[in-house]
């Protein structure tokens, strides 16, 4: 069942947060001392941050958040989406990157993200739906949410 996170104190990601870090993936600590510090906590309206939850236990967690690099507020940013490795493969990230993705349908016109260097995260964005990018700084993929969007290949002034 997925629900939205509001609290990063309380919402019970040690499993998560260690095994990411077991994996050499620092996103998940990043994310808890963001929120924790106030720099990215998730509170504002057009910010959510989800889990997906079973069996009295996270399984998988991830958000959004308005574009932080390149600064264009129709634009999202796809945040630290991690499924616990037993738990992929079960249609367990789709469940939380369509949660999200409709929240963000609200708020944004582009969904952006960055996987990891070793790509091994294309294939899963690919076949929900989101295209490869190399026109834009810190972004591998995009969602145009209403189809009728055309990918800038700068932000120009009045964008940002």
């Amino acid at each position: 069942m997925i629900k939205k996170i509001t609290d990063i104190r309380s919402a019970g990601l040690d499993e998560i947060l260690t095994e990411s870090k077991e994996c050499g993936y620092g996103m998940i600590e990043r994310l808890i001392t963001e929120w924790e510090s106030g720099i990215t906590d998730f509170s504002n309206k057009n910010e959510a941050y989800f889990a997906y939850e079973e069996y009295g236990k996270i399984l998988g967690i991830g958000g959004i958040n308005e574009e932080p690099y390149l600064r264009i507020k129709e634009y999202g940013r796809m945040r630290h989406l991690y499924v616990l490795k037993t738990w992929r493969h079960r249609g367990i990230g789709k469940e939380i990157v369509r949660a999200t993705i409709e929240f963000a349908k609200a708020y944004y016109e582009l969904v952006t993200l960055m996987t990891p260097k070793d790509g091994s995260a294309d294939a899963f964005y690919e076949s929900i739906g989101f295209k490869k990018c190399d026109s834009l700084e810190r972004v591998s993929h995009t969602l145009a949410l209403h189809n009728q969007l055309s990918l800038p290949m700068q932000p120009t002034a009045s964008q940002i």
